[in-house]
């Protein structure tokens, strides 16, 4: 990312009410354990809204119906993804530094 670019973010990121936002530069997809911020792919996703995709995933992994190979997969499907938010929030909070949740350039 360019400096102009990171600069960029981190001044809209601090006019919207991210408070002192440039002192932790803008990192792509990592997950602030502080505030339980997800950054991903440019968008600020807050700890209700990730709070709200894991009883979204965890209330559809729960209606699956397993006695089909199709049910059966959604429901491992869905409970991948509950199982990564909850890996992601536990790692983080046993480690002082957000972590990065994705390395693509």
């Amino acid at each position: 990312m360019t400096k102009d670019r990171s600069d960029l973010i981190n001044g809209l990121a601090a006019a919207m009410g991210a408070g002192n936002f440039s002192a932790t530069k803008y990192v792509e997809n990592k997950y602030d354990k502080g505030t339980g911020t997800f950054y991903c792919n440019g968008h600020i996703i807050s700890a209700t809204t990730i709070q709200k995709a894991s009883d979204f995933f965890e209330s559809n992994m729960n209606r699956c119906n397993r006695s089909t190979s199709e049910g059966n997969e959604m429901y491992l499907i869905y409970e991948t993804a509950v199982e990564a938010i909850k890996m992601m929030r536990q790692t983080n909070a046993n480690q002082n530094s957000a972590i990065v949740a994705s390395d693509k350039q």
